[in-house]
Order: structure tokens, then sequence, then C-alpha cells
């Protein structure tokens, strides 16, 4: 039997006859290939019927006659895995292909642990000898879960217990099942650089309860800098920087730095090196933050001309859209798209991973067809025009109808120019109101829709992490790249697509950090309409949703 990857996927794996190989190659290498073969059974062993959901289990249940599975684990499963880690530490394998991997792996274990539970006779868990315990969860006010998910799949595979507690964490509840299971390591993720900060208050809450963890950090907004900050937990004297915080880069990242930590001879040096690394992020970021300051505080204001500014002309008052998703798939950035949001990485690492720009095409077509006919991603949007004017870095917005009517206010921040030569602010970009001159606003919010996170979670409870990044990695670039299709309709019905002008600028950006301004473009769009909320900390729901303001002077720029 010649093995290819099937439609399903898009992907094509090596063709490996699978029948020449022992049932124990074979198993190891199908799982090594991600090789899955969905079908729903039961397999009968020693008395006990146990279901599964992919075909290898089968095979499984064959090879635990001639092995312990606890052997079998250690010497055949394991050990597969991390020659996958190696290869993907080397280049060698996307993390597409690590994860598909980890969903076979994931029914192998399902199955294994099941069996010696009923061999056994003890309650769930207690005859599994894991690596290591790890509590893992998106901290408070951040309802992103992708990230923290990948970690989780990975991390189990390779031998770990997960405690995952889901998305908008409570902080002290981290610790406080940390010390209840007896966790070996805490795992935080965050996608907004304002909740990313909660991770400092979980380091400060740690130290002044005397309870000394490893924890772990990912996520978007953070990196060794933010690392550095958190292992302060606050503070500013530097002797007291814990060596146990730790930046992953990736779910991969994190079960390295967990072996490394569940190694008694590694561990001293590892924490030793970390914590130099710590201090030196730190320290850099510090230096970065102070210079910033100074120039904020120095350099020449920027003189931003009106003379040659055409206000634009467009009708007031919200509109809404909404699109099939095959409709938008010409407009989509298959670039970020591929390399970005479904993690295969730069193009000129495909070849040495086996992947090609046709297999991604193809991938692409299945999925975009996929989530149309189930209905998972729609397409919405709402936008609108207003009359606004500035007042310092302020720009208010006012009712079409009614002139004198404030609506709403955005303060936008100061920002260091290109070059360092001067400080400016959005604000400056609009016609004052001391001038007495109308200037007109953009306002949008864009949305793949709020059925996508029942598909995602239909695959999670399905252990299928592989179809759950393609399903979110896409609906992330819907909502990415319909910003992308609104603002230029918006520069099209005011006239000033031609010279593409004027830039958009969303919240809890450098521009307009504040992410309160989420809160208030969703009010003048009345975007519920279209399926979207906001959490406390001003977050959208569904995730992947966008907003923006949008400035039409010409020479509006992000620095």
């Amino acid at each position: 039997e010649v093995i290819a990857q099937t439609k399903k996927t898009g992907i094509q794996v090596k063709k490996i006859d699978y029948d020449d190989l022992s049932l124990e190659e074979s198993i190891c290498q199908r799982i090594k290939d991600g090789f899955k073969q969905k079908e729903d059974g039961v397999v009968s062993k020693e008395g006990g019927e146990f279901p599964y959901k992919d075909k290898i289990v089968v095979d499984v249940a064959k090879a635990i006659e001639e092995h312990e599975p606890l052997s079998f684990i250690s010497d055949y499963l394991m050990v597969s895995m991390r020659e996958l880690g190696d290869a993907f530490g080397r280049g060698e394998v996307s993390l597409p292909h690590l994860l598909k991997s980890a969903d076979v792996m994931r029914h192998v274990m399902l199955f294994l642990e099941s069996f010696m539970r009923f061999q056994s006779g003890v309650e769930p868990g207690a005859e599994i000898k894991y690596k290591g315990v790890v509590v893992i969860g998106t901290v408070y006010q951040d309802v992103h879960s992708i990230g923290k998910d990948l970690a989780k799949t990975l991390l189990e595979n390779y031998g770990y217990r997960v405690i995952d507690l889901g998305v908008q964490v409570p902080l002290e509840r981290f610790i406080d099942t940390a010390r209840k299971e007896g966790a070996d390591a805490i795992g935080m993720s965050a996608l907004l650089v304002q909740t990313s900060n909660h991770m400092i208050t979980v380091s400060k809450m740690l130290l002044e309860q005397k309870y000394s963890i490893p924890v772990l950090l990912g996520g978007a907004p953070v990196n060794a800098r933010h690392a550095g900050y958190v292992a302060m937990h606050g503070g500013e004297e530097t002797t007291a920087i814990l060596d146990n915080v730790f930046y992953c880069d990736s779910g991969m990242d994190g079960v390295n730095t967990m072996g490394l930590l569940m190694d008694k001879k590694k561990r001293p040096s590892l924490l030793k090196e970390n914590k130099e690394k710590l201090l030196h992020e730190y320290r850099k970021a510090k230096g970065i933050k102070e210079e910033r300051d100074k120039l904020l505080d120095t350099l020449p204001k920027r003189k931003v001309s009106f003379r040659h500014h055409e206000v634009p002309s467009g009708e007031f008052g919200v509109h809404k859209i909404e699109f099939k998703l095959h409709k938008l798939e010409g407009s989509l950035d298959k670039k970020s798209l591929y390399s970005l949001n479904w993690k295969f990485g730069k193009k000129s690492s495909w070849p040495a991973k086996g992947v090609t720009p046709q297999q991604l095409q193809d991938l692409q077509k299945i999925w975009v067809e996929k989530a149309e006919q189930k209905g998972w991603i729609v397409p919405k949007a709402r936008f609108a025009l207003f009359p606004a004017q500035s007042e310092g870095d302020e720009v208010i917005v006012y009712d079409p109808k009614n002139k004198e009517v404030e609506l709403a206010r955005f303060q936008f921040d100061a920002c260091i120019g290109k070059g360092r030569k001067d400080v400016f602010s959005v604000g400056q970009y609009f016609h004052t109101k001391a001038s007495g001159q109308w200037d007109m606003i953009g306002l949008q919010i864009t949305t793949a829709g709020s059925n996508v996170e029942a598909g995602i979670a239909e695959f999670k409870a399905q252990h299928d992490s592989e179809s759950a990044l393609y399903l979110q990695g896409l609906s992330d670039r819907v909502a990415e790249d319909l910003a992308e299709y609104i603002h230029q309709l918006l520069r099209q019905r005011t006239g000033t697509k031609k010279d593409n002008r004027g830039q958009r600028y969303s919240p809890g950006y450098p521009a307009l950090t504040n992410l309160s301004y989420n809160r208030v473009i969703w009010e003048l769009l009345q975007a519920e309409d279209i399926g979207v909320t906001l959490t406390s900390a001003n977050e959208f729901y569904p995730p992947s949703t966008t907003a923006a303001v949008i400035c039409f002077h010409k020479d509006a720029a992000y620095s």
C-alpha cells in the first residue's frame, strides 16, 4: 500500500509503503508523516471496548501484545516525536506538519491511556508517568487561544500533562491551580500588548507568595524584552531579577524549554544562562524606552501642510457589506496567509520542508471552499464617513446631521518620525477646529463572522489541531484583507483612490495605543449588527475582527 497524503489537506508527503515496515516502524512512520486515517471504530482488548477515531489505533492495539504500553511509549513513540522535533528545529518540518503528526499521536495516546486505566483499574491519569505538569492559559481579558492551543497540543504529545485553563484566565487562578496540581511550570499567552502586561502582575504575585515556579511566556506582543520586564516583577532592582521566566517563540520552543527544565543536570546551567539573557534584555528594553522618551521630548514637531489637501467628498452615514468568501479570495494576501497565518515560514524555507507553492494554493482552495460551504467564514463589514476636525492631537468626530454635535474624540499618540527627524501625531493631518474648515474621517470594522469559533471548537474536540490552525489562520487573514478591501472602497467613494491617499490606524498600535477606541468605533458603526461584541478589555469577539480610523490627508503616514 503506497501512501500519499489525500485531498483533505492538499499537502503531499513522501510516498512510503508502510506494509514494507515492521508493525512498530509502520506506526512510528505514520506518526512522523502525520498520516491520518479517520475512522470511527471500537477495538476490543483484554475484555475492554475502546472507541477510536483513527485507524492507527487498531495497529497500536496489536503492538502492545508484544510490548508493555509504557515501554512502547518511551521506546518507540517518544523517540519518533523527538526525531520529528529535531527535524523541525533544523527547518526540515513545517509547523502544520508537526501539528498533523501530533494529532495522530494524540489518537494513539488517548487509546493507550484508556487501556492502561482499564488494565490497572485506577483513576484516570494516576498510572501515567508524565515528564512534567504544565498549567497554561490565555491571560485575563484576552480571548485569543490559537497560540495556547498549539502549545498544549505539542506539550501533550511530548509527554507532558497539560492543564488548560482556557482564555480570559483570572491571574490568581494560574497560581492556585499550579499549587493544587503540583505543576512544574506555568504557561501564559497573550495577543495584545495591554493584556500581556498581566504577566508582570502574575510574576509579582508569585514573588509576594514566595512561590518559585518556572513561567513560560508566548504570544504576538511577547518577546525577550517583555520577558525581561516580567522577570523584574514590576521592580527596579536588577539584583532581584528572576531566573525562571522564559520567552518561548513557539510551541516547540516551549517543549524544548520544558525538556531542559526537567533535566536535573541541565537545569542549573539553563537557569544561569537565562538569568543573564533576561538581564541583558531588560537593560536593553529600558535603554530603548529612555531613548524614546528623550526623543519625544526633544525632537521638533512635524510641520504639516494643507496647501494641497483636498477634503474628500463622500456620502455620510453607516454602511454594511457582506460577502461570499470566494468573492474575496482574489484579494487575499497569499504570502501572509501561507507564511504567517498558516505558519509555513518564509518561502525560502519551503523546499527543505517539502512544500511547494502549488501545494499551498491547492490547500487554500480546499479551505476557502470548505469554510464557505460550512458557513464558518462569512466576511462582513460596517464602515462610515463622518465630518471631523482636530484640536491638538485629538480628532473630533461630528454628527453628519448636525455638525454642532460631537459624537466622539480620538486622542492620537505622539510618534517619532522616520529617520528620527521629528515628532508627529495623526491628529495633525486633520483641519483644526480653530481654522473653521471641515475635514473627513473614515471608520471601519471588518470581521470573518461569528461562526468560525464553532468550527474551530469542533476541530479541537476531534483532536484535529492541524485543521483548527488552517481555519483560524484563514479567518484572521480574511479579517485583515477585508480591512484593506474596505479601505480601498472608501478611497473609491471619496475620490482618493487614484493616488491611494491617506492611511488607516487601528487602536492598540503605536499611533493610537488606547484600545478603548475599539469601543468608540464599534458604537459609532453599530457593529453588533454584524455579530461583533467586545470584552471588558475592549477586545473584539470573534477574535478575527479588525477596526480602524482612516485619515485621508495625502501625507498621512505611520512614521
